[in-house]
């Protein structure tokens, strides 16, 4: 819901697109199954509609159909839950952990040229972070069968609330397989398993810790370029 005071008119406006929602709408409504389940400020919504649909650690990481939003019906995910570095299924991650997640995929016929990616979401749905089937994006082949998966992001993710979306493509033409936007909500604290590595502030900034390299040396004044030797 977007309301102009100046104007003296309200726009409603209707999707399952969270960042969207958040660019044009100051106050939401939370349906399912013709039911109100919430109606307040937009963040609050959006963080109430991503935790709806976190049930993985309850159901065995069991996908809902309900969650596959639209495709083809050539292949479905059947399931995804996180697991820490132990390997035991989780929905906290220390600052710092690598970021792995185990996916189930059914196949219903041998799918040629298509594309498939696991992605991070922040809390407003946004995808921070995207791994695919091939990581120089090339199209891949697959016979139909049942496909379990292991993937792992490398990069540092920033602490934070975030959850997982699924997609499986067609290559050339774009058109979904089978796709779930959003599904098992995970958190990262602060602090490393081994607290050698702390987020000090209140406020995250960023998604991702990257590698870095800071040289810094005193120089006399800024009048004339310099090259680092």
């Amino acid at each position: 819901v977007s309301q102009s005071r100046y104007e003296g008119r309200t726009i409603i406006f209707v999707s399952h697109n969270m960042v969207a929602i958040k660019q044009l709408c100051n106050r939401c409504v939370y349906l399912k199954n013709g039911k109100v389940l919430g109606n307040s400020d937009t963040q609050t919504i959006i963080s109430q509609y991503l935790t709806s649909n976190n049930p993985a650690l309850e159901t065995g990481g069991i996908i809902p159909p309900s969650l596959s939003l639209h495709g083809t019906g050539e292949a479905k995910f059947k399931k995804l839950y996180p697991v820490n570095v132990e390997g035991e299924p989780c929905a906290e991650f220390s600052f710092g952990d690598p970021i792995t997640v185990i996916v189930g995929l059914e196949a219903y016929a041998n799918l040629e040229n298509i594309s498939m990616a696991v992605y991070i979401l922040n809390s407003y749905g946004e995808r921070i972070c995207m791994a695919t089937v091939d990581q120089y994006y090339r199209p891949t082949n697959i016979e139909a069968g049942s496909y379990e998966m292991k993937v792992s992001f490398k990069e540092i993710i920033m602490p934070g609330e975030y959850s997982f979306g699924l997609s499986i493509s067609h290559y050339y033409s774009g058109s979904d397989i089978d796709f779930v936007e959003t599904f098992s909500n995970f958190k990262i604290t602060k602090e490393s398993s081994s607290k050698d590595l702390i987020y000090p502030w209140a406020t995250v900034h960023g998604y991702l810790k990257p590698e870095i390299a800071w040289e810094m040396k005193k120089i006399n004044n800024y009048g004339k370029y310099r090259d680092w030797e």
